[in-house]
C-alpha cells in the first residue's frame, strides 16, 4: 500500500500537522480525521480542482520511482 499526505510545514506550529491556512471552511487548517470535511465532495466543493492537481502531481513524482523499483536496470 502507498499513501501520500500533504502538509504545509510553514503553517501553525511548523510541525506539518496543519495542512492549509485557516479559513471559514477549514477553521482548524486541517481536515484529517474529520469526516464532515475529509471527503471528496467537501474538498472538491471548497477547493475545486485541487484533488485532480495533487493526484496528477503525485503520479508524476511517484511513477518513475515505481517503474524503477519494478524494473531495475542491471
Amino acid at each position: 500500500m502507498l499513501s501520500v499526505t500533504a502538509s504545509n510545514w510553514a503553517l501553525g506550529n511548523k510541525d506539518g500537522k496543519q495542512q492549509r491556512s485557516r479559513t471559514r471552511h477549514f477553521p482548524e487548517g486541517t481536515t484529517r480525521h474529520q469526516t464532515d470535511r475529509d471527503n471528496l465532495a467537501y474538498l472538491d466543493h471548497w477547493l475545486p480542482g485541487r484533488i485532480a492537481l495533487r493526484t496528477r502531481d503525485s503520479v508524476n513524482v511517484l511513477l518513475p520511482l515505481l517503474r524503477e523499483l519494478t524494473n531495475p536496470k542491471v
